[in-house]
């Protein structure tokens, strides 16, 4: 897959929008978590704990998504066209498929006695 800048990607938008709501959603609840003297005040605390945790994965899932070698996301069109996913894998050409097996004749007593006299020539018996 070719890169792309991160506004196009489904995902990343998700996140940022996740990200935001995030802390949007955490600005009233530190405010009240400052003096933890009622359950309700609890309750927030807790909630920010999730919601910190929430925003630390949207945020670890932005930085790491623009590494990703399956399809990594950039900030703008030009850094996408010009990132290294977009550069095609050369492609060995296709090897010359192997020789064909040279016909071999039949084994005979004729053909294994040649041999046999080859054998011996080459061992300097005869």
């Amino acid at each position: 897959m070719n890169a792309i800048p991160w506004y196009q990607s489904k995902v990343m938008i998700g996140a940022v929008v996740t990200v935001v709501s995030t802390l949007l959603g955490l600005t009233p609840k530190f405010a009240s978590a400052l003096g933890l003297t009622s359950p309700g005040a609890i309750q927030t605390a807790v909630d920010s704990v999730f919601q910190v945790i929430a925003l630390i994965a949207g945020l670890y899932t932005a930085v790491t998504r623009q590494a990703s070698p399956i399809q990594p996301l950039t900030l703008t069109q030009k850094a996408a066209d010009a990132h290294p996913a977009n550069t095609p894998t050369p492609v060995a050409p296709p090897s010359a498929p192997p020789p064909a097996p040279l016909p071999r004749a039949p084994l005979t007593p004729a053909n294994v006695s040649h041999l046999d006299a080859a054998i011996d020539a080459l061992q300097g018996k005869k």
